[in-house]
């Protein structure tokens, strides 16, 4: 019986550590970080030949819109990794930084995400993967915006939201003025 037991819990252990585990597949191995690298992946897949490269006339204007429920609290929220991603995707196509304009809107159950480590910590009881994805965002210039009707309805307070983030009165109003401002729209949920 010990003997079966034991092998239940190092299958268990060795199934938990696979599943834990953030490792690229083997023929991802030159996979590039051309500017953010805090998730594997949030990398480049280099690509032969490229049928569109950067446009130099163009601006890059697009808002990520981040709804996604938080389904693993010990990890990065998939809806920062894909805003990493779209930015490390740009760089690698040639775009340089500076022609670069990212918003994240974020409302529904993604708010959980974007949490001051305080609050995270008293929610889900650790400290809040999403820091370090937060604060890189933040340095190359993301904008965030967090609706307030999402906010309101949750009962959270203003000083348990991540300070990288701004309030805005909706999700919606939001989307539609970036939206008019010339900002492509990109949906990265899986929900």
């Amino acid at each position: 019986m010990k003997k079966v037991f034991l092998l239940h819990a190092l299958l268990f252990l060795f199934s938990f550590q696979a599943a834990l585990s953030q490792d690229l597949p083997p023929w991802l191995d030159d996979v590039i970080y051309p500017l953010l690298d805090f998730h594997p992946y949030i990398g480049v897949a280099p690509v032969e030949e490229n049928a569109m490269p950067f446009d130099p006339a163009l601006d890059y204007k697009f808002v990520i819109d981040i709804y996604d429920s938080v389904k693993d609290s010990s990890a990065v929220h998939p809806g920062l990794t894909e805003v990493a991603r779209t930015i490390n995707l740009h760089i690698a196509n040639g775009v340089p930084l500076e022609k670069l304009e990212v918003v994240a809107v974020i409302h529904g159950p993604a708010m959980w995400s974007i949490l001051a480590d305080r609050a995270y910590q008293d929610k889900y009881d650790i400290s809040s993967p999403n820091l370090v994805a937060l604060q890189e965002l933040k340095q190359v210039g993301v904008d965030f915006y967090l609706c307030g009707q999402t906010m309101r309805l949750q009962n959270v307070p203003k000083e348990n939201v991540h300070s990288a983030i701004e309030i805005a009165l909706s999700a919606k109003t939001t989307l539609i003025m970036l939206d008019q401002k010339g900002y492509s729209y990109l949906n990265v949920n899986e929900d």
